[in-house]
């Protein structure tokens, strides 16, 4: 029976019974560890690994036929396409669309000042009249840049509710 109120305060490491009772080949001495050599193998037990004749073929991108058929257009053209874009019909309440309109007019600017902007609004407004795919566009573009958050879902609703 073991005795547990017995005190280990004052005592050898030996009398305490479970204390490092852990296999010599977990932790080696220290004796050990320098003679061991630096270098470590890998050794195929199953006899299926070959060696690499040659190296890996390169990676090629395939490009989408979205990168290559849509030419991004300049910030004025893409303004203009706004403006075209507004004075379609709206199946939005006039105040409600003038709401939406002042809002993305606002703040449009700011995503239109670096080319990245540009191509994404140019890809945007060539499917304005493919309803989930013009969704889809704005929905990465609001992931992928933290500055559309102010004018975007305007914008979308403002597209979504052309009459085209």
């Amino acid at each position: 029976m073991i005795n547990r109120t017995q005190s280990f305060q004052n005592c050898r490491e030996t009398d305490v019974p479970g204390y490092n009772d852990c296999p010599n080949f977990i932790y080696p001495s220290k004796g050990a560890l320098g003679t061991r050599k630096a270098r470590f193998s890998v050794e195929d037990t199953c006899g299926n690994t070959k060696p690499a004749v040659a190296p890996p073929p390169p990676v090629k991108r395939v490009k989408s036929q979205q990168e290559t058929t849509i030419s991004f257009k300049g910030k004025s053209e893409l303004l203009k396409d706004l403006d075209k874009l507004f004075a379609c019909n709206s199946k939005l309440p006039p105040a409600e669309f003038q709401y939406h309109k002042n809002k993305v007019l606002a703040n449009v600017d700011q995503s239109l000042s670096h080319d990245h902007g540009c191509q994404l609004m140019s890809r945007a407004m060539t499917c304005i009249g493919k309803k989930e795919q013009f969704k889809k566009v704005i929905m990465e573009w609001m992931m992928s840049d933290s500055s559309t958050s102010k004018w975007c879902p305007s914008f979308l609703k403002i597209a979504g509710n052309v009459a085209l």
